[in-house]
């Protein structure tokens, strides 16, 4: 079994079209005390739902046509109902007994009253 990897990944892309449009909503944003601008990446499970595995009935369920022809998910696709709470449930089980550690689907908060306290749990 796969199990979830913590990676720190880089800006999504963002059509050149409404980069402006972007930069404003941030500077409005962070104007309304909403957002913050900071220099840490959090860490977040890239495609995480891909990372569970389908068992067998599962598969069967759900399957979709192409013009290429018929394929069915062996990973756990997105836009399933019960997809995230799954996901939830998965993510909470590997990391959600590690102190200083709160799991939110494909999101792992780590805290820390100090710097070393932080990069113990991030270990």
């Amino acid at each position: 079994m796969l199990y979830p990897v913590p990676i720190s990944v880089p800006p999504r892309r963002v059509p050149y079209k409404i980069i402006n449009n972007l930069k404003e909503a941030l500077d409005s944003m962070s104007k309304q005390k909403v957002i913050i601008k900071c220099n840490k990446p959090i860490l977040d499970l890239k495609d995480g739902f891909y990372h569970c595995e389908l068992d067998e009935e599962s598969q069967q369920l759900c399957c979709f046509s192409t013009p290429f022809g018929c394929y069915t998910f062996l990973r756990l696709p997105f836009g399933l109902s019960a997809a995230s709470e799954k996901f939830q449930e998965i993510t909470t089980k590997y990391f959600g007994n590690i102190e200083n550690v709160n799991v939110y689907f494909d999101d792992i908060l780590i805290a820390g009253e100090t710097i070393e306290g932080h990069d113990r749990a991030l270990n």
